[in-house]
């Protein structure tokens, strides 16, 4: 699978949703990265270490968007991203304090990438059946919103996820 990561877009934003070590896990693990450039300049990681661990870096997160079946991002997709969606899986973790761009980089990247690369190896279906976190985390899966709580909070209709 490709697994891309754009530079984070959203004002005051610096982290980034990968190490350059999580690049080499993935592609130790048969993946290939794509990486925009200066995608880790806000956390202090260039992209020198990026491609040393063996990512491929592009120079705009629309080629990131292009390429890849996997978008990890820390944030939300921004209004300037959503016309570059399609069909794919945006693993996003939005509720992790960023004060310090650095430090909470790492703290993020270390939590996440074992779900990335999970997501990555057996796609969105089959990590879900196996991995309870994974499945509770899944908000909309094809087109269709599937998380009850987030259903309630818009008072949107739900769908179930993976029904037996």
């Amino acid at each position: 699978m490709i697994v891309g990561v754009p530079r984070e877009s959203k004002r005051d934003e610096y982290r980034v949703a990968m190490l350059p070590v999580g690049v080499e896990e993935l592609v130790r693990a048969g993946h290939t990265a794509v990486v925009e450039r200066s995608a880790g300049a806000g956390s202090g990681l260039t992209d020198e270490a990026y491609a040393r661990y063996g990512a491929e870096l592009v120079e705009t997160a629309a080629e990131v968007f292009a390429r890849a079946d996997l978008i990890v991002k820390v944030k939300e997709p921004q209004p300037p991203e959503l016309r570059l969606i399609r069909d794919v899986v945006h693993y996003c973790v939005t509720n992790m304090p960023g004060a310090v761009g650095r430090t909470s980089t790492y703290a993020l990247c270390n939590a996440t990438l074992p779900y990335v690369i999970e997501l990555a190896s057996q796609g969105v279906e089959a990590a879900a059946r196996r991995s309870p976190a994974i499945r509770s985390a899944v908000n909309v899966f094809a087109g269709r919103l599937v998380q009850p709580a987030v259903a309630a909070a818009f008072g949107l209709p739900c769908e179930t996820f993976l029904a037996s």
